[in-house]
C-alpha cells in the first residue's frame, strides 16, 4: 500500500504525472476530472502533463469539461468515450486515472484491447473489489470489478505487467497497473513505487512510536480484551495502528481507536489490515 488517505492519492496521482513532464510524447488522459475543480483536495495534472508534451484528454462528460476547460483554456479536451475510442489515433502515452471503473463490467476487457491498439504505453488505476459487484454503488456511477478477473485480463492483452496496490478502503482496493515498452517509463514508475512506500513504512512507524508512548503497552491489552469479549471472532487480528492509519478522521479526531471501533467502526465496517 502505498497511500495512506485519499489526499495522498492525490499527490501519487500528481507525483506519477510529473514522470512524463517535458518527454516531448502525444499522450492520450481519458478524464479531465481533477482539471474540473469538482473535488476540492483534487490536483489538476493536465497542466504538468502538457510541458513539453502533446496531450489530449477525453471527457464523456460535458459540465465536466466546461469546468475544466474554464479553468485551463490552454489545454486540449474533447468529448469522447473509452468505449468508442478512434483506433486510428496513436499515442506515445495513454493514461487511465480510474475511468474506466465507470464503465459497465462488459465492456471493460474491450477498453483494454483499444488502449491496447492505440499504444505501447498504458498505465491504469481502478478500483476492484475481491467479488463480483456488478450494480452501481450508491455514490453513483463508481464501479468495482472483480480483482483477480481484471489482472487475468490486464496480463492477457498487454506485453508487460506491472500492479501496485495504492489505496484501500474496507474491501476495495485501488490498483495501479503499467504496461510499458519504454524502459524509461518502467524505471521511474519503480522508483517512484520505492519511495512512496518507503514514505508509507516511515510515517507507518512514527505513527506506531507516537500511539504506544501515549498509550502505553498495559492499556493496548486491557483496551484488546475488552473488544476480544465483544467481538471474540477477530481474535488478535484487530491492529489499533493499522485501523488509524486507515482511518485518518479517528487519527485526526484524537479518539482511541479500540473505542471508536467497539462504538462505531465495527458497524461501519471499518478497515484495520492493510
Amino acid at each position: 500500500m502505498l497511500c495512506k488517505s485519499v489526499k495522498n492519492v492525490y499527490h501519487y496521482y500528481y507525483d506519477f504525472a510529473s514522470i512524463f513532464t517535458d518527454q516531448d510524447l502525444c499522450i492520450l488522459k481519458t478524464d479531465c476530472h481533477n482539471e474540473s475543480g469538482i473535488y476540492d483536495i483534487s490536483i489538476p495534472l493536465g497542466p504538468v502533463l502538457n510541458v513539453g508534451n502533446k496531450l489530449k484528454s477525453i471527457e464523456i462528460n460535458q459540465d465536466t469539461i466546461d469546468l475544466a476547460a474554464k479553468k485551463f483554456p490552454n489545454l486540449h479536451i474533447a468529448k469522447g468515450d473509452i468505449t468508442r475510442l478512434d483506433l486510428s489515433e496513436k499515442f506515445d502515452l495513454i493514461l487511465d486515472y480510474s475511468t474506466i471503473d465507470h464503465v459497465q463490467p462488459s465492456e471493460y476487457k474491450k477498453v483494454l484491447e483499444s488502449y491496447r491498439a492505440l499504444s505501447n504505453n498504458i498505465s491504469i488505476i481502478v478500483w476492484l473489489a475481491k467479488t463480483d459487484q456488478i450494480e452501481e454503488a450508491k455514490d453513483g456511477d463508481q464501479m468495482y470489478f472483480n480483482n483477480l478477473e481484471f489482472t487475468q485480463a490486464f496480463k492477457a492483452i498487454f506485453k508487460h505487467y506491472n500492479k501496485a496496490l495504492i489505496f484501500k478502503k474496507n474491501d476495495k482496493e485501488l490498483i495501479h497497473f503499467t504496461s510499458f515498452d519504454n524502459e524509461l517509463f518502467t524505471k521511474k514508475y519503480l522508483s517512484l513505487k520505492i519511495k512512496k512506500q518507503k514514505d508509507f513504512d516511515d510515517d507507518y512507524a512514527a505513527l506506531k512510536k507516537k500511539y504506544i508512548s501515549q498509550y502505553g503497552f498495559s492499556h493496548v491489552c486491557k483496551k484488546h480484551f475488552k473488544l476480544f469479549l465483544k467481538y471474540p471472532g477477530l481474535g488478535l487480528s484487530f491492529n489499533p495502528i493499522k485501523y488509524l492509519f486507515l482511518n485518518p478522521d479517528v487519527l485526526d479526531a484524537n479518539m482511541d481507536p479500540y473505542d471508536h471501533f467497539i462504538n462505531h467502526g465495527f458497524k461501519e465496517s471499518r478497515g484495520f489490515k492493510f
